[in-house]
């Protein structure tokens, strides 16, 4: 083999090498991009899933709406005793 094919076989080598690493380096700082941002805007990222799930489970049952006015105060009787103080 001549030292001109070893030489290309050397550079192939080094670029396949370099490709490999490059690639696993790339994907060590994405990976570690990520986990900053997640630390930095958890509350961002969290509370909008929070916040549909709510929306999505929870469901509210309202009772006696025929005894609220439309308009107008609650009550217009005596105040309760607790508050006549």
């Amino acid at each position: 083999m001549t030292n001109f094919v070893k030489a290309i076989l050397a550079i192939i080598i080094v670029i396949v090498v370099w490709t490999i690493l490059g690639r696993f380096v790339a994907g060590i700082m994405g990976l570690l991009f990520a986990v900053a941002m997640l630390a930095l805007f958890v509350g961002a990222i969290v509370y909008p899933i929070f916040w549909l799930l709510i929306k999505l489970l929870y469901r509210v049952k309202v009772v006696g709406r025929e005894h609220v006015p439309a308009t107008g105060p609650a009550s217009k009787s005596k105040p309760c005793a607790a508050n006549a103080g």
